[in-house]
């Protein structure tokens, strides 16, 4: 039976999760021992969001190894029984930048999108027109039919 309280590599910043924080074991098997393994891959991360200083830490992600250790066979490839963990650092830094754009910003954005609604149906309106005036529509094949009652 085995129990992580808490993991962290530097001061906690928003939207971290400590994977292993809390993390307990206490279903075991009957017929003999187990070796847990734990590779804990760190990463470095600087968050800075505005209007507050920057905060460097670290973040990590967890893969977890369980073996069944038989405790009365006499080989040398039997595991130690028991909890290890293994450290890897990665070489690049992840930067998490957390801002807001101003309200001209997102008046912009929908003034774009609008324009380009309006552009859109206008280029679809000048194919209709165009495929009407072709010869296609004499020949008998129109979009819009007008009939004279």
């Amino acid at each position: 039976r085995h129990r992580v309280n808490s993991l962290s590599f530097g001061p906690d910043f928003p939207g971290l999760v400590r994977v292993l924080d809390g993390r307990e074991k206490s279903e075991h098997s009957t017929s003999g021992s187990e070796h847990y393994q734990y590779n804990v891959h760190v990463i470095p991360t600087r968050f800075a969001e505005d209007g507050y200083d920057e905060i460097t830490s670290h973040q990590y992600s967890v893969t977890e190894y369980m073996k069944e250790v038989f405790t009365r066979e006499t080989t040398w490839e039997v595991p130690p029984v028991g909890v290890a963990m293994t450290y890897d650092f990665t070489p690049f830094e992840v930067q998490v930048t957390k801002s807001r754009k101003s309200f001209w910003h997102f008046l912009t954005q929908c003034c774009a999108i609008l324009g380009g609604i309006f552009a859109f149906s206008g280029m679809l309106d000048n194919f209709a027109y165009q495929f009407n005036k072709s010869g296609l529509a004499s020949a008998g094949i129109e979009m819009y039919s007008r009939s004279a009652a």
